[in-house]
């Protein structure tokens, strides 16, 4: 899971995800759609999925989260038109949607019975990992768009591959009881919701 997420969070196109979508030929109005479709995403699937995460095999659904985010990373790179980015973004969406509150069970469940006093630690340790590889993303993806705008998103779509094939190692794990973590849910919506200030552009065009 950790190889998993630090893959994930090299984000290398972040410092230049307009300039690369205006290379594209598309407008800010259009990339600001762009970010309303993300929302609307995320709103629509995150309960669902917490839902679906407290009952089932969790493994499916952060692997599912996982892959919609390969997903999205290629189409993001490799688009050419709205229709293509407005799909990216939704993929995008059900990810962050599969992925917010389910992620953090399967990390906690994962721990065993000392899970309580590890948590903290292994959480901590997970978010030093993920910020890490997210500066040096951004380094590397400023640097890389100097050269070619179209490097950063290649490359960030490479590593979201590399993250879907790790997550595909995982063990299976079912909730222990229906009400383990009865929190997921409301959990997933308010850490989607945090989520959304800093993805993509909202960090770029502000």
């Amino acid at each position: 899971m950790a190889l998993a997420m630090i893959a994930a969070g090299f984000d290398f196109y972040v410092p230049v995800s307009a300039f690369f979508l205006e290379s594209r030929g598309l407008s800010l109005t259009d990339i600001f759609m762009l970010e309303s479709v993300l929302v609307a995403s995320i709103l629509v699937a995150e309960i669902p999925a917490g839902v679906i995460g407290d009952r089932f095999d969790r493994r499916r659904l952060v692997g599912a989260g996982f892959v919609f985010n390969a997903i999205a990373e290629i189409l993001f790179a490799t688009g050419t038109n709205f229709s293509i980015y407005a799909l990216s973004f939704v993929m995008s969406g059900l990810s962050i949607a599969m992925l917010t509150g389910v992620q953090d069970a399967y990390i906690y469940d994962s721990l065993g019975d000392d899970a309580d006093a590890k948590a903290v630690g292994a959480w901590g340790h997970l978010s030093a990992l993920m910020l890490t590889a997210g500066v040096t993303g951004s380094v590397v993806g400023s640097a890389l768009g100097s050269v070619d705008i179209s490097l950063p998103a290649l490359l960030s779509a490479a590593m979201a591959v590399v993250a879907a094939v790790c997550v595909a190692f995982l063990p299976q794990q079912n909730p222990k009881t229906h009400d383990k973590h009865p929190e997921t849910s409301w959990v997933s919506l308010k850490i989607g919701v945090k989520l959304l200030l800093p993805h993509r552009f909202c960090c770029t065009l502000r």
